[in-house]
């Protein structure tokens, strides 16, 4: 495992990573989303560097290629 500061393109492996945390918010308006959009808007918002969970404010635990925490 590679503990690493996030990328721009790391966004759609992390997207259903950032929803747990929404998911315990309980946020009304994700509420009503599907699964499928909220991902797409999250992955979007993580390339922004000045948005809470962008890859310029997160670290990824990366295994194999793959994103297994953040």
């Amino acid at each position: 495992m590679k503990i690493r500061q996030a990328r721009p393109e790391d966004g759609v492996q992390c997207a259903p990573l950032i929803k747990i945390v929404f998911d315990e918010m309980e946020v009304p308006e994700l509420l009503k989303m599907t699964d499928s959009d909220i991902f797409k808007v999250f992955a979007e918002a993580f390339k922004v560097p000045e948005y809470r969970y962008s890859y310029a404010h997160t670290v990824v635990a990366e295994d194999d290629g793959e994103i297994v925490g953040i």
